[in-house]
């Protein structure tokens, strides 16, 4: 008999057991979050890397070289990092409009950048963390400027601009991506010996290096054409400012669409404006002025031979310094009412002079443009003089030849056998090798010698010993450093600087020598020249030409290659009373190794 269980079927047949299978979907659930989180993690944990083409971390961590490193040197290799190659080779920028300041402990990685240093035995490493924004804060200043633009192979990474203060400034510029900081070298003012190790070695540890990949869209033309004229516009270099730096910048023509070359007063150089905000120079070609006109831009030295029949016949002329492509404007001259022609040349071209013989470049001032030029720049003996002429004299040999450019700038010409345009005044050079060394020191002011002890030649070979004392080869004569003067420096003088009463300037220039890497023995010396030709006034603005700037006044070549030069210039400015100026941020090397020093300064007679 069979017997059945009397309960009523579902509407719906019941489905298979389920155990087994609700154990594998969590399996799969468990799995599916452990990826998840393990991605997250290396997401968010370890340093990002740039995702380019080939498969590179980039993480200043892991490639810290400090095999080397020691507490009582630091040398620029120290703390080395290989090359970095992004891979793409090129890459496009969205620009912001303007450059936006960041500060140093939102940039850098402050507490990693610390371990690493500590561990390598940088003292930098045992710092307060306080402490160490503040050596930052005192070497960089930061802007961010634009972003990797979308489509590149390089994702979710900024584009920085980091200026070296000490340098004011040698900008880099930097691709970061999380807290990847990669150097773009060939657009970059990367020193490989700049003016303080410490800021090698802190370059060495923040940053690495790749010396292949470009912004695209950053460089500026070679050459700008002037609209409805025969002339053109050369690039110089690139300015130490930003853009913005120049306040009276006047907008003059667009070359491009939306790009402009401009004015400013404060610059001698036409300058025009980068996708990230900086400054670049530009000169007016002046190779279409004359047929006779001879620019000698292979040592830039501005010698111009006007010739302007029945006035000056193949004269020479120079309207700039020696070591500047960059002309001199007369920006007090602003109508043809001011001026008296003197001529034409062969192609239509008018030249000028001053109507009033006492016109001053500033009413402030006590002598004329004409008085200054005689009392500072025209040495007897030079050219074709054979003593001074008296100032009457001097007025008749056209010391200064005007001329309207076809921007409607004013450039002066100054008469080459009465001067240089400005005077490098007694630099020395002392050489301190680690042992006795024969030393070649090869120095190129590009305005050329004025005087040389010893006799320069080709350059001096010297035997230098560590404390100092040279031996030079050539006249087999003892000397305690090189001694040069050279014509023809044209620099933009910094805005930066200080105000100093005459009773205080010798208490000043000691505390700002020391500060800058002499030695009391140098320092003194420096004191000793410079201190009597600044006893005139009851005030002084005094600045100092920043390093990098002076090394292309006069290019420095030293063999064997020495581990710190410090090259210290100054500038200075007599005032009748005190006024504002910005404090200048003077840098404190460190004179590690073959220490090369050099100090001169301005002539003002």
């Amino acid at each position: 008999m069979d017997i059945q269980n009397n309960v009523p079927l579902p509407s719906n047949p019941l489905p298979k057991p389920q155990k087994a299978t609700n154990v594998i979907l969590m399996i799969i659930v468990v799995v599916l979050l452990l990826a998840n989180g393990v991605t997250l993690y290396f997401l968010f944990k370890k340093p990002a890397s740039l995702p380019v083409n080939t498969n590179i971390v980039i993480d200043v961590n892991e490639n810290l070289n400090v095999e080397n490193a020691n507490t009582n040197t630091t040398s620029s290799s120290d703390l080395n990092l290989p090359p970095i190659d992004l891979g793409q080779k090129v890459i496009k920028v969205s620009w912001q409009d303007n450059p936006t300041p960041v500060a140093v402990d939102k940039f850098f990685d402050i507490a990693t950048i610390q371990a690493k240093l500590k561990t390598a035995g940088y003292k930098y490493g045992s710092e307060s963390e306080t402490d160490f924004i503040k050596e930052l804060d005192g070497t960089y200043k930061i802007w961010k400027v634009g972003t990797v633009a979308e489509g590149q192979p390089i994702i979710n990474a900024d584009v920085y601009l980091v200026g070296t203060i000490e340098m004011n400034y040698s900008f880099k510029r930097v691709i970061k991506q999380g807290d990847s900081l990669v150097v773009l070298g060939k657009q970059s003012n990367f020193y490989d010996g700049p003016i303080s190790n410490y800021t090698a070695s802190l370059d060495s540890a923040l940053f690495n290096l790749d010396n292949n990949a470009m912004i695209g869209n950053l460089d500026l033309p070679d050459t700008i054409s002037v609209p409805n004229t025969k002339y053109r516009l050369l690039k110089f270099e690139q300015s130490w400012q930003l853009f913005s730096d120049y306040s009276n910048a006047q907008k003059l023509f667009a070359y491009s669409t939306g790009q402009y070359l401009y004015k400013d007063s404060n610059s001698d150089c036409y300058i025009a404006r980068a996708g990230d905000g900086t400054a670049w120079k530009y000169y007016l070609d002046l190779s279409s002025l004359d047929t006779n006109t001879n620019v000698n831009y292979a040592n830039n030295s501005g010698s111009i031979l006007l010739n302007i029949p029945s006035v000056l016949d193949n004269k020479d002329y120079q309207s700039r310094g020696g070591c500047s492509l960059c002309y001199e404007f007369a920006d007090y001259i602003t109508s043809l009412t001011q001026l008296t022609k003197i001529g034409t040349n062969s192609k239509g071209e008018s030249f000028y002079t001053f109507k009033d013989v006492n016109q001053k470049s500033d009413p402030k001032e006590t002598k004329s443009v004409l008085r200054s030029m005689y009392d500072a720049y025209y040495v007897p003996g030079l050219g074709d003089n054979s003593g001074k002429l008296s100032y009457d004299e001097f007025l008749k040999q056209y010391p200064i030849v005007i001329w309207r450019d076809p921007l409607d700038s004013f450039v002066i010409f100054r008469n080459g056998s009465l001067g240089p345009v400005a005077e490098c005044g007694k630099p020395v050079i002392y050489l301190y090798p680690t042992k006795t060394t024969d030393v070649s020191v090869k120095v190129n002011p590009t305005g050329g010698f004025k005087f040389t002890d010893p006799d320069y030649g080709t350059g001096w070979l010297v035997k230098a010993e560590p404390n100092g004392n040279l031996y030079n080869y050539a006249n087999k004569t003892n000397y305690p450093y090189l001694f040069w003067e050279g014509y023809g420096l044209n620099y933009q003088i910094p805005k930066q600087g200080f105000v100093v009463a005459k009773a205080d300037v010798e208490k000043f220039l000691q505390e700002k020598l020391a500060q800058q890497g002499l030695i009391v023995k140098e320092y003194s010396e420096f004191i000793d020249f410079w201190l009597p030709k600044m006893q005139s006034d009851p005030y002084y603005f005094i600045t100092f030409v920043p390093q990098a700037e002076f090394d292309k006044l006069a290019p420095l070549q030293i063999n064997p290659k020495p581990d710190t030069v410090i090259r210290v210039f100054m500038d200075y400015k007599g005032l009748d009373k005190p006024m504002p100026v910005a404090p200048q941020i003077l840098a404190t090397p460190k004179r590690v190794g073959f220490t090369v020093v050099e100090w001169g300064g301005a002539i003002h007679k």
